[in-house]
């Protein structure tokens, strides 16, 4: 039953990417034609939210089930995507763009894909499960905003290029302003700080090896990162940044958490599977 609600979940992820990245591509005939009205319908969103809403109790049953939480690095990255989708799709509501939805959607479906062809475990004792799953979910949410904030980062960087190269190009695209895209990058990156504040905040309250061998890069780099963040803000309030440097420091304040939160277990679960 968990095979077939993950390949189902994949389906439909699929199937809502394409759909929604179609709306940006320009194509003739009339098998063209009838994609394109299937693209503009609900009929992608319909499978983007059945696809969420599997793939949302899929991940429940793995961080809920009796015996211990199972937080293999497939299932975390399976959750941080599941995480960028609802972020996105929140944000869209305010910014009434999709453009960065059908990326989104690709990620969520690359996190089951690996759900499915992957599921090795990961998991906690009892007396490590508590005070884990909140230092967890506190991270993941945290690296969850800062990445949606890099690429809207992106989106900007993009539509700055475009207003200086084809600005008649936009009046054809569906994007949104720059301003609003600007605000949403900071607005992200500053609760991703104070979210990734409050993941080491009780890691050090509640987790005593924080500043173990084994750890103590991924906190070191988490410092690092959140450091990078906070210096973002501070300089946008006071002197403002321009779009290279928001582009610039979110890049690399998301690949120093990355390679906290992964580079490790990367090569320990894939690279030496």
């Amino acid at each position: 039953m968990v095979v077939a609600f993950e390949s189902f979940a994949l389906i439909m992820y699929a199937l809502a990417s394409l759909l929604l990245a179609r709306r940006f591509i320009s194509a003739s005939g009339e098998s063209s034609q009838f994609i394109d009205q299937l693209s503009h319908s609900w009929l992608p969103v319909i499978f983007a939210l059945i696809a969420i809403v599997l793939h949302g109790y899929l991940l429940m049953s793995l961080f809920t089930q009796t015996q211990a939480p199972d937080l293999s690095m497939v299932n975390v990255a399976s959750l941080l995507s599941w995480i960028m989708v609802i972020t996105l799709l929140i944000t869209t509501i305010f910014m009434r763009t999709i453009a960065l939805i059908s990326v989104s959607l690709a990620f969520a479906a690359l996190g089951v894909l690996l759900m499915l062809i992957n599921p090795s475990s990961y998991t906690l004792t009892d007396y490590q499960a508590a005070p884990m799953i909140i230092h967890v979910m506190l991270s993941l949410s945290a690296y969850g905003c800062v990445v949606v904030a890099l690429l809207y980062a992106l989106q900007m960087r993009y539509i700055h290029r475009q207003l200086k190269e084809n600005p008649l190009l936009l009046t054809q695209q569906s994007l949104p302003p720059l301003l609003g895209v600007e605000a949403w990058v900071i607005k992200l990156v500053l609760l991703g700080s104070i979210l990734l504040g409050l993941a080491l905040l009780s890691g050090f309250l509640t987790i005593d090896t924080m500043l173990a061998a084994q750890h103590a890069h991924k906190t070191v780099l988490s410092l690092i990162a959140l450091g990078i963040f906070i210096s973002l803000l501070i300089i946008h309030a006071k002197w403002g940044v321009s779009t290279t440097m928001m582009l610039t420091m979110t890049s690399v304040g998301v690949g120093v958490l990355s390679l906290g939160y992964f580079g490790t277990r990367i090569v320990r679960e894939i690279i030496l599977i």
